[in-house]
């Protein structure tokens, strides 16, 4: 049975993260075409990608600190011969 939209907001406002949202928002597809967005549903989600986001980054930055070290010790070598003529 369709249950009004502002019960099923109703319920959504009183249920706690995790299962119960899911489950409305389930409710609001079938029923509304529009369900309840991602965080309300996983509240855990936006956390998870900043660490995921900040490992990478921090992999990233060792990657491009090492060829930056590696192309200056290439260049430093002759730049010490040139100054030291």
């Amino acid at each position: 049975m369709k249950r009004p939209y502002a019960e099923i907001m109703h319920d959504v406002a009183k249920a706690p993260y995790g299962k119960e949202r899911r489950e409305l928002h389930r409710e609001l597809k079938k029923y509304y075409h529009s369900g309840l967005p991602l965080f309300m549903r996983y509240p855990k989600v936006p956390s998870t990608c900043f660490i995921i986001y900040l490992v990478v980054s921090l992999i990233l930055l060792a990657i491009l600190t090492g060829l930056i070290l590696l192309e200056f010790a290439k260049v430093l070598p002759p730049m010490i011969q040139l100054l030291t003529r």
